[in-house]
């Protein structure tokens, strides 16, 4: 049986392989498409791929200093200022395979004797998906929970439904799953 560690490990490698797939197709968009207003929750698409960055910036680090029992990030917002930090799709998708990278390399390291230890994390959140917390409120979850939350969105994305909502007009790639999910989690990807 598989452990804990290795399902997230396979699920980290399972959004970077998401993540690579939908920007190889926002990369076929042209400029004016890429920022153009959409309808759906964010207004364009640069801005739910700048959001997407953005969010895993906080989740990551966060992840990561519960991982080395470091404090919590209390400048956590940080990585929501600016909102949308790319103009362009080609520097957002490397900054996203960056954290991406970083989130694989944090999978690989974990056991699953750390992911039953509760770490005191502080709940800083995106304003745009939910209301600031209260000034200085913590939150108790073990790493496992943060990591699931973390790793639970985008693995099965349905790709075609998201595009007919938006009006993009792109094809979303088709690659073998494995042989993409082996080359985005081969170890030249790992910093």
């Amino acid at each position: 049986m598989a452990s804990l560690a290795h399902h997230f490990l396979t699920m980290a490698c399972n959004n970077a392989w998401a993540n690579h797939r939908l920007l190889k197709a926002c990369a076929q968009l042209a400029p004016d498409e890429f920022a153009a207003r959409r309808t759906g929750f964010f207004p364009s698409i640069k801005a739910t791929l700048n959001h997407i960055v953005t969010v895993d910036w906080f989740y990551v680090d966060m992840l990561e200093r519960a991982v080395k029992a470091q404090p919590p990030n209390l400048e956590a917002g940080r990585f929501f200022d600016p909102e949308e930090p790319f103009d362009t799709c080609a520097p957002l998708a490397e900054a996203q395979r960056a954290v991406d990278r970083r989130l694989i390399a944090l999978c690989k390291a974990l056991t699953d004797a750390q992911l039953d230890d509760p770490r005191s994390t502080t709940a800083a959140r995106c304003t745009r998906c939910s209301p600031a917390p209260p000034s200085g409120r913590r939150s108790s979850m073990s790493s496992s929970a943060a990591t699931r939350r973390r790793c639970g969105r985008r693995t099965s994305p349905n790709w075609g439904s998201a595009r007919r909502r938006s009006g993009a007009r792109l094809e979303i790639p088709q690659p073998g799953p494995l042989r993409t999910l082996r080359r985005l989690c081969a170890p030249p990807l790992m910093p």
